[in-house]
């Protein structure tokens, strides 16, 4: 776990545990995460940060391909 209060996307202000909250809801990808917390879809600053919290859980989905954001 990052730090509760790190911001992971400083675009909507989407912290760190509400990624591992999107995670612990069955996000398994980060274009999982996009759509549960909406972290990630606009510049895609944060998709490593996302990646990094879906490694800490164990669950990462490494088949993601991300040609597209959402939004």
């Amino acid at each position: 776990m990052l730090n509760d209060m790190a911001i992971a996307c400083s675009c909507h202000g989407v912290r760190d545990r509400t990624v591992e909250d999107a995670i612990t809801a069955g996000a398994r990808s980060v274009e999982q995460v996009m759509g549960l917390c909406g972290a990630g879809t606009n510049c895609g600053g944060c998709v490593p940060t996302i990646e990094a919290l879906l490694d800490a859980a164990g669950v990462a989905d490494t088949a993601v391909s991300l040609t597209s954001s959402a939004a």
